[in-house]
């Protein structure tokens, strides 16, 4: 049972009704908020392929279903350094081994067919 979110925030932000984010992902969002004591405030995570290329995402991005099943990313609101921390932070003690920092919000992803142990800098 989730503490912190509602399904119908991974949905797509585009208001397609896509919401396949894999169930882990939300655990582990869910888990990591409640470690950093922070509102965790979801900017985008199950995107269709159209709403994926507005956002100027990848055609490889884990916010899309890579088998035609769950999509494997979200991204949270961090609009300061304290709440990139404590985000950050906290997405490690949860085993996250992939996380992008921008300057408002954080990704990470569960995606098993990209590499693992990054951190990486939107420009």
């Amino acid at each position: 049972m989730l503490k912190f979110f509602k399904p119908s925030e991974t949905e797509c932000k585009c208001k397609c009704g896509q919401n396949n984010l894999d169930p882990l992902v939300l655990s582990i969002a869910d888990a990591a908020r409640n470690i950093a004591g922070i509102p965790f405030i979801v900017t985008s995570a199950a995107r269709c392929e159209v709403h994926n290329s507005n956002v100027g995402g990848v055609d490889s991005s884990a916010h899309l279903s890579k088998d035609n099943k769950f999509c494997y990313a979200i991204d949270l609101e961090a609009k300061d350094s304290t709440a990139r921390f404590k985000i950050v932070k906290a997405l490690i003690l949860c085993g996250v081994t992939r996380i992008g920092i921008a300057k408002n919000f954080i990704h990470f992803d569960i995606d098993k067919t990209k590499p693992s142990q990054v951190l990486w800098l939107y420009k």
